[in-house]
């Protein structure tokens, strides 16, 4: 049969699966393709530290969905389908040929050792392994609590922002994590997106899996009649004044509650859409909360 049109990470999960072959358990094949991505350099996908080592919400989704196109084996493990037509030769050839080095290169390794190889190359994705005793030796675990601990320090008093524009659910949750942030805030007056995997209550069920808590504050956003003809920095200039002057003033006790949250051990970050911070009025939130209350903001 001829294969549907997929996008390019898909063709790379079925490239994998076919130059590999055989029947991979969940567990190898996820560890694989991430090596597979760091060692190419190529974010094919994006990953976050979960209850395994890294992980990722959209290769996941996009098995199930070549499942359903009968592109994979309906099983518990990554296999091309009979079938699905060959892929390799759908893909670029430079990363063709990388994947024929790659299947030599791990051909045996599976298992213990393979999710082993991953944790001491990169501790990052440990932070919340379930399996990290079982898998390190004590002076493995030593080194790799080492590395974690030198990495990315959370500045005193300090607070967060991020903009999910651009990135995966999967890149969301690793920025987070990797900060330490156990509170996301919300402030979309419309808590709904065309990425879908960023409206409210299925964002909320994402952080749940990884133990962060999630809190809609939808009055701390700019309605939707506010955010006509907007074609320039002046427009959207006007706009975050008009924010800043008008609404949030209206907010004290939101704003208060915000602060108490962080005051009280959460490692709070504000969420909207915009990629970067200027383009957002995250940014003037954040100063209101800096001025009222002495927070240091990171955009993340």
């Amino acid at each position: 049969m001829l294969n549907p049109k997929l996008f390019y990470r898909q063709k790379i999960v079925l490239g994998l699966a076919e130059a590999f072959a055989e029947p991979l358990p969940r567990t190898d094949f996820v560890k694989l393709l991430f090596l597979l991505c760091k060692e190419s350099k190529q974010d094919f996908y994006s990953f976050f530290p979960f209850k395994y080592g890294c992980f990722s919400f959209q290769l996941y989704q996009d098995w199930q969905y070549l499942k359903s196109k009968q592109l994979m084996r309906e099983s518990d493990c990554f296999q091309k389908s009979d079938a699905c037509a060959s892929v390799l030769d759908d893909l670029r050839p430079a990363d063709k040929a990388m994947i024929a080095l790659f299947r030599e290169k791990y051909a045996h390794l599976r298992g213990d050792a393979l999710i082993r190889e991953t944790y001491i190359a990169y501790p990052e994705y440990t932070r919340n392994s379930e399996i990290k005793d079982k898998i390190l030796t004590p002076a493995e675990r030593q080194a790799v609590e080492g590395a974690l601990q030198a990495q990315t320090p959370t500045p005193a008093n300090g607070m967060f922002t991020i903009g999910y524009e651009s990135i995966s659910i999967d890149e969301y949750l690793r920025r987070l994590i990797l900060h330490g942030v156990n509170l996301v805030c919300d402030v979309r007056a419309k808590p709904k997106s065309m990425k879908y995997d960023f409206n409210d209550k299925r964002l909320a069920h994402f952080l749940q899996q990884v133990n962060i808590a999630y809190q809609g504050m939808p009055s701390l956003g700019i309605p939707p009649n506010l955010r006509t003809d907007l074609h320039s920095a002046d427009s959207y200039q006007r706009l975050f004044d008009l924010y800043e002057s008008q609404i949030l003033p209206k907010r004290k006790p939101k704003i208060a509650a915000i602060a108490q949250w962080a005051r009280a051990g959460s490692k709070t970050a504000l969420t909207c859409f915009e990629k970067n911070p200027q383009h957002c009025h995250r940014l003037r939130l954040a100063a209101k909360l800096s001025a009222d209350f002495h927070f240091h903001t990171v955009n993340i």
